[in-house]
């Protein structure tokens, strides 16, 4: 048997080879360096039990300080509108995403937080979602609570992979699709009966063919015949459980559930290009290239699908309701630089006059607009408390030249601004939070 100590050293050596050897099944390491298949998620005390809103601003850089939290940061808002930076054991995050009552938060420095995605538990435990990845670009949430994730990892030879994964309700992690090849995918996206669609492109001797899959049950591949277009991009699935897409013509297509296949008709598209359309968008005057190439999202409302954009041609900010009915709604501003939603009403926060800010809120049903509140701070960001009586808003104070967090009555007018060093450009109310589908 030779000596015990000898013996026992050529265990500890076998096992610790063992241990580098493993990896997830695209051998790809990240800041956490774990297999995820058998990890142990990393959680760290937060606690977002008292805000309402989560935002995404900049903090100025100091003077001769490398500060961890300079440039893009999410903050936390209070009912109060006091704003403080988020921050677990000096680390900050520097972007949030809100999906089904769930909050994603992406650190800062995941290679010195171990982590690229974690999950808020319960509003106060912070759960890793994949500890070998170091950046993470896409993010959605399956029907069943399944979370499906596109990012960049590491190889054993430490070279950058992109990565398109999922994450069970159960921990397990796996591969959805390899990226590594000639195929690539341009938009992706899971559909209500969990089904995964791409579109994308493939280079092959020389020549670049558009294709649209569905990835079956099995894993396999099938290509969806293309109608107008041979270019799509997925934009997700809708309130009546139909997945979307549009194409580089700013019409819009449905993928229905019961045929898994691209509907025949667009439901959104100009009748003189078309014999039939489910909705005309002849009078919307829609230019929707950011949504085609996949740099701003529609977000859905109390079951509405609501979308804003700057439409690039001079005419501002556009608001749009793409479901149920596809129209359009004006704020009478004179300029309008942040939308947000509540109830059954859409607010627009602009320039009223020259020097004066206000929020206009338009009744979706009617129509009608109506200016509830003027300001002269600059107005940048806004959004609705949960019970609907107030706003709270990220402005510039030209009279003192600073930025504010303000919190303001709706009804009475009282506002309270309070200077701040980070300055919101993006405000999001914060759902009630609890434990995600296990």
């Amino acid at each position: 048997m030779g000596n015990p100590k000898h013996n026992l050293l050529r265990i500890l050596l076998a096992a610790l080879l063992l241990s580098v050897l493993v990896a997830c099944d695209d051998g790809t390491r990240g800041p956490g360096g774990g297999d995820p298949d058998g990890r142990t998620p990393t959680t760290n005390g937060i606690d977002l039990s008292s805000v309402v809103a989560l935002g995404v601003g900049s903090t100025p850089t100091t003077a001769g300080l490398a500060l961890q939290s300079t440039g893009q940061t999410v903050v936390a808002v209070d009912e109060d509108g006091q704003v403080d930076e988020l921050e677990v054991k000096e680390a900050t995050f520097s972007d949030f995403a809100l999906i089904d009552g769930r909050v994603f938060l992406t650190p800062s420095d995941p290679w010195s937080y171990g982590c690229a995605l974690v999950e808020v538990i319960d509003d106060t435990e912070l759960e890793c979602i994949d500890d070998q990845l170091y950046e993470v670009t896409e993010l959605q949430v399956g029907p069943d609570g399944t979370v499906y994730y596109r990012g960049m990892a590491l190889t054993e030879s430490l070279e950058p992979v992109e990565v398109l994964r999922k994450r069970s309700p159960a921990g397990e992690i796996s591969r959805v699709f390899d990226l590594t090849g000639p195929m690539q995918v341009e938009s992706w996206a899971v559909a209500s009966d969990d089904l995964l669609y791409m579109t994308g492109v493939s280079d092959l001797a020389g020549t670049s063919e558009y294709w649209l899959r569905r990835q079956n049950a099995n894993g396999s591949l099938t290509t969806l015949a293309a109608r107008s277009s041979p270019q799509y991009r997925l934009i997700g699935v809708w309130p009546d459980d139909n997945l979307y897409l549009v194409d580089n013509d700013s019409n819009l297509w449905q993928i229905r559930p019961e045929n898994d296949t691209l509907h025949e008709i667009p439901y959104l598209g100009a009748t003189w290009d078309f014999d039939e359309v489910i909705h005309e968008s002849d009078d919307l005057d829609l230019y929707l290239y950011d949504l085609f190439v996949g740099q701003s999202q529609p977000k859905t409302h109390d079951g509405r699908v609501l979308y804003n954009y700057d439409d690039g041609r001079g005419y501002g900010l556009v608001f749009l309701e793409f479901y149920p009915t596809p129209r359009r709604f004006e704020s009478g501003l004179e300029q309008d630089r942040t939308i947000t939603a509540h109830g059954d009403s859409v607010y627009f926060g602009g320039r009223v006059r020259p020097d004066v800010s206000g929020i206009v809120k338009v009744n979706t049903t009617t129509l009608e607009a109506e200016t509830i509140y003027e300001t002269n701070l600059e107005l940048l960001a806004l959004t609705i408390t949960p019970d609907g009586s107030g706003a709270m808003f990220s402005a510039f104070d030209g009279t003192n030249n600073q930025y504010v967090m303000a919190a303001t009555n709706l009804a009475t007018g009282d506002t309270t601004p309070a200077p701040t060093t980070t300055n919101p450009t993006r405000l999001a109310p914060l759902p009630s939070l609890g434990s995600p589908p296990r």
